[in-house]
């Protein structure tokens, strides 16, 4: 299990490497292998949106969209980084931070607008611990690496966020 996420409605969810994602809803256990269009049986994180709609960050489909109902891959990671992403969140104005190997990615969710900061803007860590990222109270984004925290401090403009290496 890399991961253990807890959504709104209390139940627990599983990100699994080989049995793709389950739900323990009650007394009940749903596997979600190969079922409702998930065809990555490596997942490594979860994330829940304003929406109640789960994200994964999975291995062989990246980020994946759960409705409830079914899952869909987002393809608006521009950068070729699917298979190298450590860490997604999700955020409250419908957007996505998803930090990979090249740096981080915010991504609106409704239109796939997608802003990317990397060496040029300071991102400078190559490793990212899988998994670790957070929100505190007030909005910013925490996300470790080998190398110390990366900070994101939200703007309410919108897509304009502030990255800082701490």
């Amino acid at each position: 299990v890399y991961q253990i996420y807890i959504d709104r409605k209390d139940r627990a969810w599983f990100a699994t490497d080989g049995a793709g994602v389950a739900c323990k809803d009650g007394d009940k256990i749903i596997s979600y292998k190969d079922k409702a269009g998930l065809k990555s049986h490596v997942v490594y994180g979860l994330s829940e949106d304003r929406e109640g709609h789960l994200w994964l960050n999975t291995l062989e489909q990246g980020i994946v969209k759960f409705d409830g109902t079914k899952f869909k891959p987002l393809h608006a990671n521009g950068n070729g980084q699917a298979n190298s992403i450590s860490a997604i969140i999700a955020g409250d104005s419908g957007e996505l931070v998803i930090m990979q190997k090249k740096g981080i990615d915010l991504v609106q969710t409704a239109n796939g607008r997608t802003l990317h900061w990397g060496k040029n803007n300071g991102i400078t860590q190559q490793q990212i611990n899988l998994n670790v990222i957070g929100r505190d109270p007030l909005g910013k984004t925490w996300i470790g690496t080998d190398e110390g925290l990366i900070s994101l401090n939200p703007i309410p403009s919108g897509m304009q966020w502030e990255a800082k290496s701490m």
